[in-house]
């Protein structure tokens, strides 16, 4: 069972504009909380411990509001990055030191989802990610599932990473000051048939332009 969880809050919100001009993208309200609340009350719910958030764009802001997180139950460690985002992988990567090599519950901090957290990592091991029916902005999908589990990068009924998943630094490229995609790293890793995959039915939202807040 894991203790540990990974928010990726590093992004600089380009398409959320104007609205994170002045805000931290997952600082936004959907449904009338903040994304990332949610997100740490709900962790605090799946037994998760500790919580590393990496960040970068309004990275003071994000700090001062969510502190350390005592009032959601967790401890919570800051990965500050420099005014560039390394992106994904890179953001974990930087974050390779504070994870260490056991395996976290990993989650987009601009998602909003009603998967059960705790059921998913107390249910699956690492690699394994979420996936979800394909939203408007990705109408191909990402991967396919096959009959024992396993992710493909080919097949006709293709769905969405949501945005969650168990993962592990020692798969991940190591570097630290580099930018790298975790969308690299999960096309290789299903095609190696290391990566497992579960496809959730309920409520998944990506937060990506101001529009999805009016959902």
């Amino acid at each position: 069972m894991l203790d540990t969880a990974f928010i990726l809050a590093a992004g600089m919100g380009t398409r959320m504009r104007p609205l994170t001009h002045y805000t931290a993208k997952p600082l936004l309200h959907f449904r009338g909380e903040k994304l990332i609340e949610r997100h740490l009350r709900r962790l605090a719910d799946a037994q998760i411990k500790q919580v590393l958030i990496n960040c970068s764009w309004h990275n003071k802001q994000l700090r001062q509001q969510l502190g350390d997180g005592q009032r959601y139950g967790l401890d919570i460690v800051y990965s500050c990055e420099d005014n560039t985002p390394l992106e994904t992988a890179g953001g974990i990567s930087r974050a390779s030191d504070l994870l260490g090599d056991k395996s976290f519950l990993l989650i987009n901090g601009d998602i909003w989802t009603d998967l059960d957290l705790g059921a998913f990592h107390q249910n699956h091991c690492s690699p394994s990610i979420v996936l979800t029916s394909n939203p408007p902005h990705n109408p191909e999908g990402d991967f396919s599932i096959t009959d024992d589990g396993y992710l493909r990068n080919t097949g006709t009924e293709k769905l969405t990473y949501a945005g969650v998943g168990i993962l592990n630094c020692q798969l991940l490229p190591q570097t630290t000051h580099t930018t790298a995609k975790l969308a690299d790293t999960l096309r290789s890793l299903a095609k190696q048939g290391e990566l497992k995959g579960y496809e959730q039915t309920g409520e998944w939202f990506d937060i990506g332009r101001p529009t999805a807040l009016q959902i």
